[in-house]
């Protein structure tokens, strides 16, 4: 059921427009009194709901050789063919396909550091900023549903406690510190805030997805009022193109939406 008249509008639109809604429960914090500690957001309570992406074949029924999975605060902008069909990219049985997680405080300490260390030294400290120990970005994940994948990911969930990032942290220690993450380019789910902080490395990436992390490129003003206006606050205002870029793009959907 739709948490909000608001929800229940957009999921009415996406069925209009042909998507096929799957819902999904959320975890109950009196089930697992640990897990909802610490978060950086509380929001992130919700990100617990991707473990049931490992069970979406039995939910709807039929035979899933792989699952795409994008945040709704990511936009697709290049060919995902290859994500989806290639043998090349084919996901571990038994794990996951992620892209490295930039570490934006590191990035615009580096970026702060201009001054007293150089561009050259504060462009390559920026580029460099990425999480340790090969820590992937759950807000896009390339997988194969599995019964058995789905029930190990749900047994760890009692009594875990995630370092702030929810999902993404369980993810990390059952997949990627056991070698079961393949690690997709960047461009599949380039941050925005690589954008901001190591624009020349990211003038190279092949974009597929633009992950617009933290502040949303919507108002959430206007959004609950039923509208969709820009937001250029906090970090925004350091990536206004591509701002621009996602409203350009909502814009098309909207008038690209097929008749009643």
């Amino acid at each position: 059921a739709c948490r909000t008249a608001e929800d229940a509008r957009w999921v009415a639109e996406l069925r209009a427009e042909g998507w096929e809604i799957v819902p999904v429960e959320d975890l109950r914090p009196e089930d697992y009194p640990a897990l909802f500690e610490g978060l950086e957001n509380p929001s992130y309570q919700h990100c617990f709901k991707k473990l049931h992406l490992w069970d979406l074949a039995r939910r709807l029924g039929r035979r899933m050789d792989r699952v795409l999975y994008v945040d709704s605060d990511a936009v697709v902008v290049g060919d995902l063919q290859a994500a989806l069909y290639s043998p090349e990219l084919e996901p571990p049985r038994s794990g996951v396909a992620m892209s490295p997680d930039y570490d934006w405080r590191a990035g615009r300490a580096a970026r702060a550091s201009q001054g007293a260390t150089g561009r050259h030294t504060a462009d390559a400290a920026a580029a460099a900023a990425f999480k340790p120990g090969s820590y992937c970005n759950a807000g896009v994940l390339l997988l194969r549903p599995s019964a058995a994948v789905h029930r190990e990911l749900m047994s760890q969930l009692s009594g875990y406690r995630s370092r702030g990032l929810a999902e993404q942290d369980l993810l990390h220690d059952v997949f990627t510190a056991a070698g079961r993450t393949r690690v997709l380019d960047q461009g599949y789910n380039a941050q925005k805030w690589i954008r901001i902080c190591a624009p020349d490395m990211w003038s190279g990436y092949d974009l597929k997805v633009i992950h617009y992390n933290n502040a949303k490129p919507w108002s959430l003003q206007a959004a609950a009022a039923g509208a969709v206006e820009p937001c250029f606050a906090a970090e925004n205002d350091e990536c206004a193109d591509l701002v621009c870029l996602w409203h350009e793009l909502f814009a098309e959907g909207r008038r690209a939406k097929p008749s009643p």
